[in-house]
């Protein structure tokens, strides 16, 4: 992996522990057994394993001795929700607004975390 490619996976952690902090803030926000805590939980857990598959693509290790493949398979449909709601949300947005401009970094990173996961036989 050159230089770049560091950087961009870089900048992409850092944005995925940003939409982290986020979430986990929100969550204090609702009570266990909630259906937005649960929501959440579920977000957090599929943005930490987000975080971890751009970590072991800069180390050169394998996502699996970290997660399992269950793990991987569930963390697809909060990302995949997580893209879906970005893209419809920015396309309501000015390019120019800072809101669109952090949408479109965290759409970049969860679509660089998302890649790989397409490639793993998961069942």
């Amino acid at each position: 992996m050159n230089e770049n490619e560091a950087n961009v996976r870089m900048d992409a952690i850092r944005t995925l522990e940003g939409m982290l902090e986020r979430s986990m803030n929100a969550r204090m926000k609702f009570s266990p057994g909630n259906s937005q805590y649960s929501l959440l939980n579920n977000r957090i857990r599929a943005l930490r394993i987000a975080a971890d598959i751009l970590s072991c693509e800069m180390s050169g290790n394998d996502i699996l001795t970290m997660h399992s493949k269950d793990d991987l398979r569930m963390a697809l449909a909060p990302l995949r929700s997580l893209i879906s709601k970005s893209e419809k949300a920015r396309r309501n947005m000015d390019p120019q607004q800072w809101q669109y401009k952090m949408l479109s970094a965290n759409l970049d990173a969860l679509h660089l975390a998302l890649h790989p996961l397409v490639g793993i036989d998961l069942e």
